[in-house]
């Protein structure tokens, strides 16, 4: 019965320890969930940045190709002026 007496003073040992860390142990599932949403919450908060952001780029990509057609009726409007005068010479 070595063994077995061996066993017992080793959790005789443990115990005070265990008794110790337990009231940390019992913190960590609490901080666990103060963590999760806090972390949720910085997802959710990037989330809606990411939708912001892409709808601002939709935006300017809309005004960057009205700049586009824009650009290309002023070259023709500047072609049809140059028939036009060089038809009157």
């Amino acid at each position: 019965m070595p063994l077995l007496d061996n066993l017992l003073n080793e959790s005789e040992l443990i115990q005070p320890l265990v008794d110790k860390l337990d009231p940390i142990v019992q913190a960590v599932p609490n901080f666990l969930g103060y963590m999760q949403y806090f972390l949720g919450g910085l997802f959710g908060l990037y989330l809606i940045y990411f939708v912001f952001s892409l709808l601002k780029q939709k935006k300017e990509l809309k005004l960057l190709e009205d700049i586009r057609q824009e650009l290309r009726e002023i070259k023709d409007l500047k072609k049809q002026i140059h028939k036009v005068v060089k038809n009157k010479k």
